[in-house]
């Protein structure tokens, strides 16, 4: 009983930890203290969330490229603030969508395309989080085309 109560506690804590955890280095001569300095815990109070969805897509997109740079230039812990900056406005997308008088046939589009890039993103992070490079040519066109259907909603 108690090993179990320990084991439970245990995982609990590498739980809460998530990605503000010290990461080890994934960047060729960087050293893990430049990984831990990529790697800082944030809330939605470090995020200014966008005001409509022109300015969400524009974000995302940021976020994209932010991403692809970081990992092209072998620096992947890079990426984490965009990639944690995207978990926290991912679900304004679709209530942005409506507020900004999306029409409603394009929402289920939206959504989906919201979840494809979650799906790509967390693939990416969890790569670094687990120190392996991430592989972006893998997920690049999950995310061009997710991306390219939230501009096309817009229109």
């Amino acid at each position: 009983m108690f090993r179990l109560i320990k084991t439970s506690s245990l995982l609990a804590i590498a739980m809460s930890i998530g990605c503000s955890r010290p990461s080890e280095n994934v960047n060729a001569g960087s050293g893990p203290a430049a990984s831990a300095a990529d790697d800082v815990a944030i809330t939605e109070a470090d995020v200014v969330p966008p005001k409509d969805y022109a300015e969400m897509v524009s974000r995302i997109v940021g976020y994209r490229d932010a991403i692809r740079s970081a990992i092209s230039t072998g620096k992947p812990t890079k990426a984490h603030r965009p990639l944690d900056e995207f978990d926290i406005i991912l679900p304004r997308l679709l209530p942005l969508a409506r507020a900004s008088g999306i029409a409603k046939q394009r929402w289920e589009a939206i959504n989906l395309a919201g979840k494809q890039l979650e799906t790509a993103f967390h693939q990416l992070h969890a790569a670094i989080d687990e120190n392996r490079m991430p592989d972006y040519s893998a997920v690049e066109s999950d995310i061009d085309s997710a991306i390219e259907s939230l501009k096309s909603s817009a229109k």
